[in-house]
């Protein structure tokens, strides 16, 4: 039986993996910085390990005992703070894991660049330039100690416990589904597949390299509204809406007029994300001052958006297709959705808390 170490359990999409592979053959090892983190998975009766994987005396004890290692931590901060936590995590993973583990790296699809529609130029954001340069960091530590490694490119994560999920579900109850006039690919992938290409990986029957996790096939977004509306034992009757988006991205940067560019440079991707590579580089009361200002700029976005009158389909429902590389052992989606053992259920009549799992070498 493999034993299974995920780094950063308590993460939205970890602790939902952790759920469906209880179901199953495998020795599970969640690991949480702390038993704050912890609290959830072990309310639901899984035991944890807890440490800090970018700590170097405490790797060995957390995962060296374990056949494979998973990293979905994604290290929160300034630029400069992610940056050097993420790379603390990939060396840690290399050097205190067993020299027969499988190493497992969560990345995203957003590595390919803006999907925004139209656009000529693929500007990448700070979040996917920090998981590009960690996808190589890995590769090459991982390469030169001969280990066998994956890095999985996720797309839009759907599940029980999952915001885009909860969105989608609350938009159908209150009869608020809005999608774009032309159906497009939704890039997304489930929780069940993530943690059957764990599986996969664990019984070693996925070679090595780096692969896209999505759907299989891939489902448009109204393939995916549909699904949820029978999650929820409703039928659903979609609005359709033309997508701003798409007209924005045709539009670009340099058909702007200057002056409005000027007064707003902050609004466009293009120069916020250059903004933001420099920033990695300074120091960090620099990244503590723009963070703040940031989180400011952001929340100002976020009321203007409710207050505005027009609804429009979700900007992530007008991208482009992602993906280049596959999985082609995975199941069919929506067969696996079908399958009890891929399912989560939430126990809420629970009270007791699971003990911590004995670490390696006690």
């Amino acid at each position: 039986m493999s034993s299974i170490a995920i780094l950063g359990a308590n993460g939205q999409v970890a602790a939902e993996l952790c759920l469906i592979l209880r179901n199953h053959d495998v020795d599970l090892v969640p690991i949480c910085r702390n038993r704050s983190g912890s609290a959830f998975l072990r309310w639901q009766g899984l035991s944890c390990r807890h440490g800090s994987a970018s700590e170097s005396a405490q790797a060995p004890a957390l995962f060296g005992d374990c056949d494979v290692v998973i990293n979905t931590i994604v290290p929160i901060g300034t630029p400069r703070e992610t940056r050097r936590a993420d790379e603390q995590i990939i060396h840690n993973m290399v050097a205190h894991s067993k020299p027969c583990a499988r190493l497992v790296y969560f990345s995203t699809a957003m590595v390919y660049g803006n999907p925004r529609p139209g656009l000529a130029l693929r500007i990448k954001s700070e979040y996917a330039r920090t998981k590009l340069r960690g996808e190589r960091l890995f590769a090459a530590v991982a390469k030169a100690s001969g280990r066998e490694f994956y890095i999985l490119r996720l797309g839009h994560v759907c599940g029980e416990l999952q915001n885009i999920t909860r969105g989608i579900r609350d938009k159908i109850g209150k009869g608020d589904a809005i999608l774009p006039e032309r159906d497009c690919i939704s890039n997304s992938v489930y929780t069940a597949s993530i943690a059957e290409a764990m599986l996969l990986i664990a019984a070693g029957r996925v070679s090595p390299g780096t692969y896209d996790l999505m759907n299989n096939p891939q489902w448009t977004w109204r393939l995916v509204y549909e699904h949820e509306a029978r999650q929820c034992g409703t039928a659903i009757a979609f609005r359709t809406s033309p997508c701003a988006h798409e007209e924005a991205g045709r539009t670009g940067l340099l058909r702007w007029p200057i002056k409005s560019a000027l007064k707003s440079a902050h609004s466009f991707p293009m120069i916020r994300e250059c903004g933001r590579r420099i920033l990695s580089a300074l120091p960090s009361a620099a990244n503590d001052h723009w963070h703040a200002s940031w989180l400011q700029s952001r929340a100002a976005r976020e009321i203007a958006e409710l207050s505005a009158s027009r609804p429009r389909p979700p900007e992530e429902t007008s991208w482009v297709p992602l993906g280049r590389a596959y999985i082609c052992q995975l199941s069919v989606t929506k067969a696996l959705l079908e399958n009890p053992q891929y399912r989560v259920t939430v126990d809420s009549g629970r009270r007791d808390m699971s003990p911590d799992l004995r670490y390696q070498g006690d």
